[in-house]
């Protein structure tokens, strides 16, 4: 993972405990083997009630091919009775 990324990763909680400015996103990484370095997936984690959507085009394994749209009752689904509203 870039250096950058990784202090971005810091900063923004940083900002929002210290300074009240929630970030946007927060960016969530899957590790292969759930064991750093080495990267297997990212997607933004988008601020409610927005979802994160693969814009349809580039790798979806990497977050900057999604964006955080409000969500849509036909793309994000309610779970079944039994698991939710």
């Amino acid at each position: 993972m870039p250096a950058w990324r990784i202090a971005l990763s810091l900063i923004r909680p940083t900002r929002w405990v210290e300074q009240g400015v929630a970030p946007e996103t927060i960016l969530a990484t899957k590790f292969l083997g759930d064991t750093p370095p080495a990267v297997q997936m990212t997607r933004p984690l988008c601020v409610y009630p927005k979802v994160a959507r693969y814009k349809g085009s580039g790798d979806s394994n990497v977050d900057a091919n999604f964006v955080c749209v409000t969500d849509e009752r036909d793309f994000n689904q309610t779970p079944a009775p039994k698991y939710g509203p």
